[in-house]
């Protein structure tokens, strides 16, 4: 057992006065370590548990989130997937507090790239996402049945799409800020 000047206590191995090895650090602040050192960094795989009780349990490089690990921020909100330099990145699955999911890409802690963000109300988008707004071309499906496909910019239907209703009734056309807009044209199923 080593304990450093900060208050923060390490128990584990040593390799040439570094922490290296199988290690536990006990924080000053109620945060604990538990995992693989390499020369005074976490590096490999570790569990680092918040004080608050939100935990990462992964992979680590150089003191940082680095490759496939699950967060859990202790308040419902779980992110299961591939970090980089400390940020979602890459491939992942966020289960919110609220019931949402999303499944896709990250990119430095955003959807971005292809996903699915299933509502828990049923409702449910389908397609690409730029820096967390659904963006470009994709699939909004109702847990009624309506559905629209088409063009979403910032997150809103906007550019052309469809939109089809449970009833039957369809609109093709334009869109902005996620009403009718510009030409189209609207039918009726009778």
């Amino acid at each position: 057992t080593y304990f450093f000047s900060n208050n923060n206590r390490y128990v584990g191995a040593w390799y040439r006065d570094y922490q290296h090895g199988r290690g536990i650090m006990y924080y000053y602040n109620g945060d604990k370590y538990e995992g693989l050192w390499y020369q005074d960094k976490r590096q490999g795989k570790g569990k680092y548990t918040f004080a608050n009780g939100a935990c990462y349990d992964g992979d680590w490089m150089q003191d940082m989130k680095e490759g496939e690990g699950v967060f859990d921020w202790a308040n419902g909100n779980v992110y299961r997937g591939q970090w980089h330099a400390n940020m979602k990145n890459g491939k992942g699955i966020f289960v919110y507090s609220s019931g949402d999911k999303y499944n896709g890409t990250w990119l430095d802690d955003q959807q971005h790239g292809t996903g699915i963000y299933t509502y828990h109300n049923g409702d449910k988008y389908e397609g690409p996402y730029v820096k967390g707004q659904r963006t470009g071309d994709g699939v909004f499906t109702y847990r009624n049945c309506d559905k629209y496909v088409g063009h979403f910019l910032n997150g809103d239907q906007d550019g052309y799409g469809k939109f089809t209703w449970k009833s039957g009734a369809k609109y093709d056309g334009f869109w902005k800020q996620n009403k009718q807009h510009g030409k189209g044209r609207y039918t009726w199923d009778s």
